[in-house]
Order: C-alpha cells, then sequence, then structure tokens
C-alpha cells in the first residue's frame, strides 16, 4: 500500500488516498505517489513536475523556494534552541523555555 495525492488541474493535492499501486491506474483523475522521491504529499501542497516533487504552500511572503523545492527564510534559522519565524520583523523569535527557579513561599 502507498500514499497518493489526488491532483487538481493546476497540480495542487485536492486528496489524499492510501492505496494499492496496481489499483490507482482503475482510478479517475490525476494521482501522484508520496514516496522518498516526491516527498510527502499533503492537502494544498503542489506537485512540481520539473522537481518531481511536492511543494507545501509558502510559509511567509519572505521566504523564498531554492531549486530543490524547500522554502528558505530571508535569514537562517538559529542552530540552537527553539525559534519561530516573525514575519512583521523579518526576524527568528527566541522560544527556548526559560529555567526559572521558584521558591517556596516563606512558611510562619
Amino acid at each position: 500500500m502507498s500514499i497518493y495525492g489526488q491532483l487538481d488541474a493546476n497540480k495542487i493535492v485536492i486528496n489524499t488516498i492510501v492505496a494499492e499501486d496496481s489499483a490507482i491506474q482503475y482510478l479517475n483523475g490525476d494521482f501522484v505517489k508520496s514516496d522518498e522521491i516526491t516527498g510527502s504529499c499533503a492537502i494544498g501542497s503542489r506537485y512540481d513536475e520539473s522537481l518531481n516533487k511536492f511543494i507545501y504552500p509558502q510559509p511567509y511572503p519572505s521566504w523564498t523556494l531554492d531549486s530543490s523545492g524547500v522554502w528558505q527564510p530571508p535569514k537562517p534559522k538559529p542552530s540552537s534552541g527553539i525559534s519561530d519565524w516573525n514575519e512583521d520583523s523579518q526576524e527568528w523569535i527566541d522560544l527556548t523555555p526559560v529555567n526559572l527557579e521558584v521558591s517556596a513561599p516563606d512558611s510562619e
């Protein structure tokens, strides 16, 4: 059994199914197999025939698609900690939890 993305006329995934490879030829529609080469398909992703790869929707307007079909931020993501992109400031925001020591209240 394999996962397939069903594509609309614009090559956007409109449905995903699990099916035997031999059964796909009997289905109506355009189906592309999700595998190690094409990557994971998800509803809303687009199949790029020239790359033979599923491309996820653009995460932020400032990000650009590289030649391998991966969205790249304007600035590299920090290599340590947990961070999230802030589109307004065009910066990575550090979300790494801070370990605060909390002392017990004085008991009387």
